[in-house]
């Protein structure tokens, strides 16, 4: 049996301390947390900027916080920190931490391969409309896949305590710690479905022991909740359980939530590795906050893997000003009114225009029970836009409308508008027999 867990880092806040699975429980792997879309697209930018950067620099250091826990555990790391430059970030860590032995496993970033794929005979649209590339291709900042459990694997066989790559890793790092340890190999589909699956869940982090599961969010604190803890037998069954010394609890509510979560059909859930399917499953709750799950099953891989293309989708400027009573949601309506009919005298237009009230109608919109009178609503507006000097002007225009529009406006901030860019991902397919892996063993 194997113990691993899941800790979140995502690449915007401070990492000071130790993670908690190095302090509470004890545990053979450590999955790490620490991308997501618009990370990977702006550590993209900065390694653009700067051939040593583009990585999650918080993840060096505090892996240099708690190396000494780590090597007196065996707690063997694998992280998606590597952002967009897995070779930089595993450098910077060998160099704070000399004692460990860290690799960086590479070939999810297919960015510079896409005229390459094309010219092999990949149409590489838009795998939901059809769309062609050409409609994209000039504004492309990123390509990545899915790397398979292969190259993780190996980098732990050749003595990689930390294992670091880049977005997405999804279930195969979950997988490739079973792989290596059990030694499973094709075509034993059926624990290869429950290694990714354990993986998938592992990845919904503090979801999975309730921190956002519904009505559950008076039985602790939030803050309490802790992280996930995969017990992984050889047979393929596995148990999940909360941190030990933490106050979250996992239930098959949550567990179920979690299972769905981005999968598309549950007959089918495509990982690099295999093709799980989750409708066989038992999910069985135990004592002290424990479930059970057993019958994975699994086939081959699909021949194609999902190749996710970054792309710049134009701007957006968004603001809000909050209105007080009385008649806060007339001063919130007539605001929103007067400022789109003053964009259309300026001639502006967008593609998208949106607004909602916030203490009015932002959650359940038509459906909100009337109210007689509010204390206060808050009116948000959001464009978008191609044309940066556009959403510019509207910022501006919103912040106007704090001083001519209905009275009482207030605004949070130097600036009730910000304009921002907008980054759209284009789903498409690649060949999986034109991804490989390269594993890299830093000294």
């Amino acid at each position: 049996m194997i113990r691993i867990a899941h800790s979140a880092l995502l690449g915007h806040e401070p990492a000071l301390e130790a993670p908690e699975p190095l302090e509470k429980a004890p545990v053979d792997f450590l999955i790490w947390d620490c991308q997501g879309e618009a990370t990977a697209v702006r550590l993209e930018r900065l390694r653009r900027e700067d051939p040593s950067w583009g990585y999650a620099e918080e993840f060096p250091e505090l892996i240099e916080r708690s190396g000494a826990q780590l090597r007196q555990r065996g707690v063997r790391v694998l992280s998606a920190a590597g952002g967009a430059n897995p070779l930089a970030c595993a450098r910077d860590l060998r160099r704070r931490v000399p004692e460990l032995t860290v690799a960086a496993v590479m070939g999810g970033d297919v960015t510079a391969r896409l005229e390459e794929f094309a010219a092999r005979g990949h149409s590489l649209a838009h795998v939901e409309t059809g769309a062609a590339i050409d409609r994209i291709r000039d504004r492309i900042l990123r390509a990545s896949v899915e790397l398979d459990a292969g190259g993780f694997e190996q980098a732990l066989g050749a003595g990689a305590q930390v294992v670091i790559t880049s977005w997405p890793a999804g279930p195969a790092l979950a997988l490739a710690a079973a792989t290596f340890r059990f030694g499973w190999r094709p075509p034993d589909w059926n624990r290869f479905a429950a290694g990714a699956i354990a993986g998938h869940l592992l990845a919904g982090g503090a979801r999975l022991v309730g921190a956002t599961c519904a009505g559950r969010q008076t039985l602790f604190g939030l803050h309490e909740a802790g992280c996930p803890v995969v017990e992984l037998f050889e047979d393929g069954c596995f148990e999940l359980a909360p941190l030990a010394g933490t106050a979250g609890r996992i239930d098959a509510h949550a567990v179920k939530q979690q299972l769905l979560c981005g999968i598309g059909d549950p007959r089918a859930f495509e990982t690099p590795d295999c093709t799980a399917d989750l409708t066989h499953l038992a999910i069985e709750e135990l004592a002290a906050g424990r479930v059970r799950v057993t019958g994975a099953r699994g086939r081959a891989p699909a021949g194609s893997t999902r190749l996710w293309i970054a792309y710049q989708a134009g701007w957006k400027a968004q603001g809000a000003l909050l209105y007080c009573w009385p008649d806060a949601f007339e001063k919130a309506r007539a605001a929103d009114c007067f400022f789109r009919r003053r964009l259309e005298r300026l001639g502006l237009s967008f593609e998208e225009t949106h607004s909602e009230y916030l203490g009015g109608n932002a959650c359940l919109g038509p459906a909100a029970p009337p109210v007689e009178d509010y204390p206060e609503v808050e009116l948000r507006i959001a464009v978008r836009t191609r044309d940066r000097e556009a959403a510019q002007r509207s910022a501006r225009e919103l912040a106007e409308l704090a001083r001519i529009g209905p009275p009482f406006a207030a605004s949070f901030g130097d600036r009730p508008a910000c304009v921002e860019e907008v980054i759209g991902f284009w789903p498409t397919l690649v060949s999986r027999s034109e991804i490989q892996a390269k594993v890299e063993v830093v000294a």
